[in-house]
């Protein structure tokens, strides 16, 4: 977590712990169901968020502002 931390200060966004929660699941599900097959789950995950940081499948995410969705923390 403390990449993603460093990645949200640095673009000033807030994200939810429900949030990173439910894309990690998405991501796992969308590779699941493809039968995709990777040596470093973790490098995947850091793109997958980094994509949904860039505003990827939702818009970008203005700065400052948090999502709508689950509790409230700053990563």
């Amino acid at each position: 977590m403390a990449w993603l931390r460093e990645e949200a200060r640095k673009r000033g966004v807030t994200l939810k712990r429900l949030e990173v929660e439910a894309q990690t699941e998405a991501m796992i599900d969308h590779h699941a169901s493809k039968g995709n097959v990777w040596a470093d789950h973790d490098a995947v995950w850091r793109r997958w968020m980094r994509n949904y940081l860039a505003g990827w499948g939702r818009g970008p995410i203005p700065s400052g502002r948090s999502s709508p969705s689950g509790e409230a923390f700053r990563v």
